[in-house]
């Protein structure tokens, strides 16, 4: 074995035929090539079938649908239901002209391994033998060496010619089989008699369709309309409003003072609506622990809340430390007020009365309306109108922070004073209002906004 590796590894001088060699790396690269041109000619066959089988069940299926009464039509545009299947064919003849022929081949290849091999161990006589200078023993192996040598070369010559024409036949056989199976599905199951579609009929069967589809509500409305509804929030579905969750009672306040510490307790300093999932909705005043500074995703701006009820998510600028001296000051005298922001309260009332600049058109830009331009973002306003002056009275500040979205909304910090120039957007949902603070305009959340209100 040991002498048999340096051979192989070229370790030791040895006796060298480069026409066997080159034979030989023939003959071995033959084989490789056989196997898989029968494994992957094998697969194609498999796949051609499935591919081939389920187009024709679907056209036979078509054909008993689209069933046409009159039987001279029919004739002239049926695929002829006996018609055989171009894929047995084809499978028949890849058996026969591809498949066949490889393997025969495929199976005269270890007569000659075993030669090849009869070969080496020859050498590996032969190289031991002039290692002892043997005489007589080294004639020996060196003369069956030669000859089994020999008929190697001679054999293997023929042998790879007769394989390589045998390989290039089938591949070629094999592209013409496929080229001929396009072509008679090509034939069999196109369109016998093609109608060809007239310029005019296409024309008239477009515009029926574009009248009918300019008839639908979404496509009437004009695109300013259309851009500013995508930037207002999506009205709740009647079906989809949820249950209403029952308001805190005393006995509610009791359970949290006795189960939790006094640093654990906040109070709701306004009214908070649910706005995502596992959210929950607070009354001003009301008492909640909390369970937990941040929300599922690592979020501290939501907390999760037990207000004795239920438990849920609330946005921390909602809340207030629990203070047992100042909620028994303010149960004396409801009149008085902690600080500033902690009086503020949504503004929840209906659109102002005097609110006539939305209903002005939206073309007369110049004069004294306000509007968001379609493709800049752009806000113009004549500060000399009336409604104008009054609207810039109306300030309000924003209860907890807005990060704009885009270039048409405006970007707010908790507590910040606005301007409200608009009390909708321009398609009239009051959830989005025109807004101005820091000489930048843009909507905002009309529930991110509170009205300062003093004792």
């Amino acid at each position: 074995m040991t002498n048999y590796l340096k051979i192989l590894t070229r370790g030791e001088s040895q006796v060298k035929d480069n026409t066997f060699n080159r034979e030989e790396k023939l003959f071995r690269s033959l084989e490789k090539t056989v196997r898989h041109c029968v494994k992957n000619i094998s697969f194609c066959l498999q796949h051609v079938q499935e591919a081939v089988g389920s187009p024709l069940q679907s056209v036979k299926e078509l054909q008993e649908i689209s069933y046409i009464k009159d039987e001279e039509e029919r004739a002239h545009s049926e695929v002829p239901s006996h018609a055989s299947n171009p894929c047995d064919d084809f499978a028949a003849h890849l058996q026969k002209l591809v498949l066949t022929p490889l393997a025969a081949l495929l199976s005269l290849f270890p007569g000659p391994h075993k030669l090849i091999q009869k070969r080496y161990d020859k050498l590996l006589d032969y190289n031991s033998y002039l290692q002892g200078a043997a005489g007589d023993e080294s004639d020996l192996a060196k003369k069956e060496y030669e000859a089994l040598n020999a008929q190697l070369v001679e054999e293997l010559q023929v042998f790879n010619q007769a394989a390589r024409k045998i390989l290039w036949n089938c591949l070629c056989s094999f592209i013409t089989l496929l080229r001929d199976l396009a072509l008679v599905v090509q034939r069999l199951y196109s369109t016998v008699v093609p109608v060809p579609l007239l310029v005019s009929n296409i024309s008239e069967m477009q515009n029926r369709v574009l009248e009918e589809v300019q008839n639908l509500n979404f496509v009437k409305d004009n695109s300013a309309t259309f851009i500013e509804r995508k930037l207002s929030f999506e009205k709740k579905k009647p079906g989809q409003i949820p249950p209403e969750v029952p308001h805190q009672t005393d006995t509610h306040r009791s359970k949290l003072l006795s189960t939790y510490s006094t640093e654990e307790l906040y109070q709701a300093k306004r009214k908070c609506n649910a706005t995502q999932e596992y959210d929950i909705d607070l009354l001003e005043g009301e008492l909640v622990a909390v369970m937990e500074q941040k929300d599922p995703l690592g979020s501290t701006s939501r907390w999760l809340v037990d207000t004795g009820i239920i438990k849920g998510y609330v946005y921390s600028s909602f809340l207030k430390p629990y203070n047992p001296a100042k909620v028994q000051k303010e149960g004396d005298d409801s009149k008085s007020f902690n600080d500033d922001f902690d009086n503020i309260s949504l503004f929840v009332s209906a659109r102002p009365a005097r609110d006539s600049v939305t209903s002005t058109p939206e073309g007369s830009i110049s004069d004294s309306s306000s509007s968001l331009s379609g493709t800049g973002g752009k806000f113009e306003t004549n500060g000399t109108d009336d409604s104008f002056q009054e609207v810039d009275e109306q300030i309000f500040y924003a209860v907890h922070a807005f990060q704009a979205r885009s270039n048409h909304e405006l970007s707010l910090q908790e507590y910040q004073r606005v301007h409200i120039l608009r009390f909708c957007d321009l398609s009239g949902n009051k959830e989005w209002w025109l807004a101005e603070a820091q000489g930048q305009k843009g909507y905002v959340p009309a529930n991110y906004l509170g009205k300062m209100t003093y004792a």
